[in-house]
């Protein structure tokens, strides 16, 4: 929840600036090339334009390692934006009606609203309610049929009219058209009561249960 966030990790450094500082770091080849000079045979000195060379060499690999230094630091800061900028979404949601896809919610003591998202109109539409055995326990013929979304007030009763028992349940939507099946999308809405971060990202605890950030359609009361 809210009162109990957890850290989020960091990104960590490149393959390629790690492999480079352990293959020949600006400090070994400083070293390198000052014993070059002091060992040379004094008869037959090296010829400057090798160290000018080697000098130049040395000035890329100090640009390459700074290069691949800052696009570590650029990675990182981009990742750690990202996840700000997600919670902070998260957290504006505090308090808000959010519709969830996917159909998953808890029932509890209270009505829950059960929704529908059509392409196109159809000719029919019906909602089943599966328990966690995936038994079919209430089965829900609606009337609005147009393109859009749709909502339905379910009060926790079966087909026969008896409550069932408070749980996890699952929605799903068969709707038609001229006799061919076309895609529904069930929805899902609840009241945002807290929030949750998490290593694979924000989720939303509310009043019918607990919904990933990423599976949020849209947010009412704003």
């Amino acid at each position: 929840m809210i009162t109990g966030i957890s850290p989020t990790t960091g990104t960590s450094a490149t393959q390629g600036s790690s492999s480079l500082t352990n293959t020949l770091g600006e400090n070994d080849f400083l070293k390198l090339l000052v014993a070059q000079m002091q060992n040379q045979d004094p008869m037959n000195p090296t010829d400057p334009t090798q160290y000018t060379a080697q000098l130049a060499q040395y000035s890329q690999l100090e640009q390459l390692i700074d290069v691949n230094t800052n696009l570590t630091s650029l990675s990182s800061t981009a990742g750690n934006s990202s996840q700000q900028t997600e919670q902070l979404s998260a957290l504006s949601l505090l308090g808000k009606d959010v519709v969830s896809q996917g159909g998953s919610f808890e029932l509890g003591s209270s009505s829950v609203d059960l929704g529908y998202q059509l392409p196109s109109a159809a000719d029919s539409v019906t909602l089943q309610v599966l328990d966690q055995n995936q038994k079919v326990v209430a089965r829900l013929q609606m009337s609005d049929t147009g393109a859009g979304e749709h909502y339905y007030s379910w009060d926790g009763t079966d087909s026969d009219g008896h409550a069932v028992a408070a749980g996890n349940y699952t929605l799903q939507v068969a709707a038609d058209a001229g006799g061919s099946a076309i895609s529904a999308t069930p929805l899902v809405k609840g009241t945002v009561q807290g929030v949750d971060f998490t290593a694979s990202g924000s989720t939303l605890a509310t009043s019918v249960g607990t919904f990933n950030l990423s599976d949020v359609v849209s947010a009412l009361n704003q």
